[in-house]
Formats: C-alpha cells, sequence, structure tokens
C-alpha cells in the first residue's frame, strides 16, 4: 500500500520559477528510488467508512503488489464482511483494470467513466485506487516544487491531459520518509478532499505508512486505512494477476 502514499509523483516534473537547491525531477528521483526497490508486496488492510449521518463500515481487503521495471500490477480482495467478500479489482495499468463481483461470477473491464466513482462507497475512486500501482506515468501532468523547508518539499501537479479528475494536487513529502504526509486534491479549483498519513514504520528496510485517512472538503464522509502484516518480495509470479486469479474464491499467496 505504499504505492498509493507515492501517487503522482512520476508524472513529468518542471522547474518553478523560485530557485531550490533541488528541482521537483530530483524529488521524483528521490522518492522513486527510495521506495521501488523491491518486486513484490503484500499487505492487509482495514478500510473503515465514516458518513455524516450513519454508522461506520468495516471493510478488510488483501493487497497484492508486483513491481516491473516501466509497469506495476497490482490486486485487491476483500475478505470481510460476507456481503462483499470475494470482490476484487485488479490493475495492470491504466487501460487494463478489471472488477470481479463474485455473486454474478463475472469481470467487468473498467471503463474510464466508471474509474472516478466511488469504491464501494469510500472517499478512494477507482483511479485512486490504480494509483497504488502506477508509479510510472507518461508525462500527462507538469509538477513544480512550489516550496522546502527542513522538513519537507511541497510539489503543485496539474494534468495537461483533458477532462482529468482533478484539477490540481498539492502534495507534502516528508523528507526524513520520502512518502507524502498531505495530498490536497483539486476539483474545478477547489478543494475537493485531502489525505493524510501517519504511523511510518521501517519493515525489511522499507519505509512504509500504517494509517491513511481520506477526508472530504465539507466533512460529510472520511475514510481510513489501516495496514498490517506488510510483507515484501514474496515468490509471486506475474501471472499471479490474472483474470483467472481474480475468478478464484482462494488465492494462494
Amino acid at each position: 500500500m505504499k504505492r498509493f502514499m507515492i501517487l503522482c509523483l512520476m508524472f513529468s516534473l518542471t522547474l518553478s520559477m523560485v530557485s531550490f537547491a533541488i528541482t521537483g525531477q530530483e524529488v521524483a528521483d528521490k522518492v522513486k528510488a527510495a521506495n521501488s526497490n523491491f518486486k513484490t508486496q503484500k499487505a492487509k488492510m482495514e478500510m473503515i467508512i465514516y458518513g455524516e449521518n450513519s454508522q461506520p463500515k468495516d471493510y478488510h481487503l488483501t493487497i497484492y503488489i508486483y513491481n516491473f521495471p516501466n509497469k506495476d500490477y497490482g490486486l485487491i480482495r476483500f475478505t470481510s464482511p460476507a456481503g462483499v467478500k470475494g470482490i476484487s479489482f485488479l490493475s495492470k495499468g491504466e487501460e487494463s483494470q478489471y472488477l470481479y463481483m463474485p455473486a454474478f461470477h463475472r469481470v467487468q473491464r473498467m471503463a474510464g467513466s466508471s474509474k472516478e466513482s466511488k469504491f464501494v462507497g469510500s472517499d478512494f475512486t477507482f483511479n485512486d485506487l490504480s494509483l497504488i500501482y502506477e508509479q510510472k506515468e507518461s508525462g500527462r501532468y507538469k509538477t513544480i516544487l512550489k516550496s522546502e523547508s527542513k522538513d519537507d518539499y511541497v510539489l503543485s501537479i496539474t494534468p495537461t491531459i483533458s477532462n482529468p479528475q482533478y484539477s490540481k494536487i498539492i502534495m507534502f513529502i516528508d523528507k526524513t520518509h520520502l512518502l507524502p504526509t498531505k495530498v490536497i486534491f483539486y476539483k474545478n479549483g477547489k478543494v475537493c478532499k485531502t489525505m493524510i498519513s501517519s504511523e511510518f514504520e521501517k519493515i525489511d528496510d522499507h519505509w512504509v505508512v500504517k494509517n491513511i485517512e481520506m477526508m472530504t472538503s465539507d466533512g460529510s464522509s472520511k475514510t481510513v486505512l489501516k495496514l498490517s502484516k506488510i510483507k515484501f518480495d514474496l515468490s509471486i509470479p506475474p501471472s499471479f494477476f490474472s483474470l483467472r486469479t481474480l475468478m478464484r474464491p482462494i488465492l494462494r499467496y
């Protein structure tokens, strides 16, 4: 899940008008070097969704990641409660994302419009989840280093594509862990939601984030992700990330 915390950092970067000791490209290179030195990753995740006028909803999931030189694969599966058990999401790149619904025994390829919909009613969209895996972007974003302090870097990321999901993203990168501590998402020039990360831990020589909170700007909802049992470099082959695996009731790894 560490992948989620470095979303957007691989966008092509541009120098800001202010003179800094380090450029945006150099920040991205440092983050990539610090967070890409593994082949596979597995983690357990608890997702708690808080609504304004409803009881919290609690879900449990398992996450798998395979790190290729130029592309990352990822698979997410719900393990509880019973109503969502077995629902799975597979990402093999931006154009290859699939959702499996065991109740219908059917795999659905994600269309462009559906990728911006909420993931099981949470404050994360399917596009947000796919960014867990996609570190190697194709230069469709412009990023500048807005400021730098002794503790962090602040990046401003804007898309150069038409009809983007977000009009701008502001990201705070902690220098100690080289991971985001705060990400602010904008739509049409206004803040729509904010993500805060905390509880950094070093596991197998990798810094990871164990707690993530996504909050809407109007305070109507909040989603909390809690990561545990994080493991690296398991013997998971690339063939595991397939439609056949997506439909299996029990996963091998």
